[in-house]
């Protein structure tokens, strides 16, 4: 049985490919995160006014 020929074209990549890709990603991240954190106040300050 013949072994499969196997062939990898390995490309240069540079910072202009990846960075603004990285960029938004990152900015969706912190955007989701502050909204996380203001539905969780929200929340807790309802729970404080409805039993307290």
């Amino acid at each position: 049985m013949a072994e499969p020929q196997h062939q990898i074209d390995m490309v240069a990549v540079g910072t202009d490919d990846i960075l603004p890709e990285r960029q938004n990603i990152w900015h969706r991240f912190t955007t989701a995160v502050t909204y996380g954190i203001g539905v969780v106040a929200v929340i807790l300050i309802a729970l404080y006014l409805v039993t307290g």
